[in-house]
């Protein structure tokens, strides 16, 4: 907080390092996205699932939660729209992921122009965002079944932490 005479302001300052011993893999993890058994390509790092957000948005195309996203070199920073149909930008959502070593990302994230602070790589040119972090900020229902290894999306449910 900063203050200036009768004038208050606040700041968020948010700092991500990268771990000094990133382990990752493609993800073993099966995805059911309100009752469809889906592909899914996602990364397992250092124990949680992140997925490239073109893949998400592709996903998410035609259900309640749908997202739209553009990119602003300028100001190296991705723009998501909730309720806006996703237009693909170049045919590569949910492919095969071309593994290389992840980086954490140094874009910015918006959601409907409000700044989001989701922990997000860059793999290969693309952001790979933490997927628990990303439905928490689009209310998107997620569970876990380790039983199963099966990752439950459901975008008629509120999301709710530690399911």
């Amino acid at each position: 907080m900063v203050t200036s005479g009768s004038s208050i302001k606040t700041y968020c300052l948010s700092v991500y390092r990268q771990p000094a011993a990133t382990k990752y893999q493609v993800s073993s993890q099966k995805v059911i996205l309100n009752g469809t058994s889906k592909d899914l390509y996602a990364v397992n790092i250092n124990g949680n699932n992140f997925i490239k957000l073109r893949d998400i948005a592709y996903l998410l195309n035609g259900s309640s939660k749908q997202i739209n996203i553009s990119f602003n070199t300028s100001t190296n920073a991705a723009y998501l729209a909730s309720r806006t149909a996703y237009t693909s930008m170049d045919g590569s959502e949910n492919t095969a992921i071309k593994l290389a070593n992840p980086q954490i990302s140094a874009q910015s994230f918006y959601l409907d122009n409000a700044s989001i602070y989701p922990v997000a790589y860059n793999i290969n040119r693309n952001n790979f965002v933490n997927l628990r972090q990303l439905c928490a900020v689009l209310d998107i229902g997620l569970t876990y079944s380790s039983a199963t290894n099966t990752i439950t999306l459901n975008t008629a449910n509120s999301y709710t932490a530690g399911q």
